[in-house]
């Protein structure tokens, strides 16, 4: 991350992607209202509103969004699909903290940090046990299915959302290594 230009950059690849999880999420789900995997879905939606604000504060406007092409698939409509693409987002965290703990050392205190304050928070720490207990429910190889499709579709979006901000000076390659440098 090269100084204040780059952290906005990675706010706004990580906002854009969180919007386009918290859209897919709500088609996977549409009007199911089951209690377990809509405390992760909340918990997705606290770090996205954190997210904006920090590009708010940042100066982020908007970000490279009209350069993503967000991938409308047809995940199944269930809480496996919604919890595939859950698995992708709340696993982000840790890779999170590892980012939020260069930003602290190298002493950018005056940098927006309503993201890593949330991820802080003890009740987000607690997320990622709780939900690596809901996967367990799921056995069938149809929620398996579900779930993987998902999955995938979160971190190619993933992909799709960092190449867009890196643009044509970066190969594709460079960040989805399943990906054709263009």
């Amino acid at each position: 991350m090269s100084g204040r230009p780059g952290y906005a950059e990675w706010l706004g690849t990580q906002a854009i992607w969180y919007q386009c999880v918290s859209q897919q999420l709500a088609r996977c789900l549409g009007d199911q209202t089951e209690h377990a995997i809509e405390r992760f879905v909340a918990s997705i939606d606290r770090r996205r509103l954190a997210l904006e604000a920090d590009c708010e504060a940042i100066g982020v406007v908007g970000g490279a969004s009209h350069l993503v092409r967000v991938e409308r698939v047809a995940l199944d409509r269930s809480s496996a699909a919604a919890a595939g693409a859950c698995y992708v987002v709340l696993g982000s965290a840790m890779g999170a903290a590892l980012i939020r703990k260069a930003v602290v050392e190298h002493g950018r205190g005056d940098w927006p940090m309503a993201f890593f304050t949330l991820l802080s928070k003890e009740h987000e720490k607690r997320v990622w046990p709780s939900f690596l207990d809901y996967l367990s429910g799921f056995e069938s190889a149809d929620d398996e299915r579900a779930g993987g499709q998902a999955a995938e579709w979160a971190f190619g979006q993933f992909a799709e959302i960092a190449w867009s901000y890196a643009g044509p000076t970066v190969p594709r390659a460079a960040v989805d290594p399943g990906g054709v440098a263009e």
